[in-house]
């Protein structure tokens, strides 16, 4: 004999359907589910720790984007985290843009995403990606800690 559930039993009963469609409803052949019953058994350590998902976040230089901004078309931390917020969700931790000096103009800075995925959806598979924000230029790419100025080129 073929056992099924019933699709329209709210019950959680089992309808024994016999070799050619015959129904059995008798008590003796009708098995009976009930959820409450059911043991379920847990691999988890009652001692761990509670889960936390930001103490076990991907390293910050995983989820970063370095940005440039064009000489004399700067854009500020607001600009831009409102940008990308606005435009992929709620993604960005936080925003820094290196100002040197107060009367110089930066130049570059650092987005910091809330997931090591989000520098792969911004630069949708390129190397480096151009957006406008307030009509200026924003050049994106991969965030490389390993990347270093050259100190035989610095004055």
């Amino acid at each position: 004999m073929e056992q099924k559930q019933e699709a329209g039993s709210s019950n959680g009963e089992a309808v024994v359907v016999g070799p050619e469609g015959s129904v059995d409803q008798s008590n003796e052949s009708v098995a009976s589910f009930d959820s409450s019953s059911a043991v379920t058994e847990s691999n988890l350590s009652p001692y761990a720790a509670e889960w936390d998902p930001f103490y076990y976040q991907a390293p910050e230089d995983d989820r970063c984007c370095y940005i440039t901004f064009s000489n004399g078309f700067p854009l500020t931390e607001d600009q831009i985290m409102d940008f990308f917020n606005e435009r992929f969700g709620s993604c960005v931790e936080r925003v820094y843009v290196h100002c040197p000096h107060p009367w110089e103009d930066p130049l570059f800075g650092k987005v910091v995403f809330n997931s090591v995925l989000m520098p792969a959806i911004v630069l949708r598979g390129q190397v480096q990606v151009k957006f406008k924000i307030d009509r200026r230029p924003l050049w994106c790419k991969r965030f490389d800690r390993g990347r270093r100025r050259n100190p035989a080129l610095i004055n």
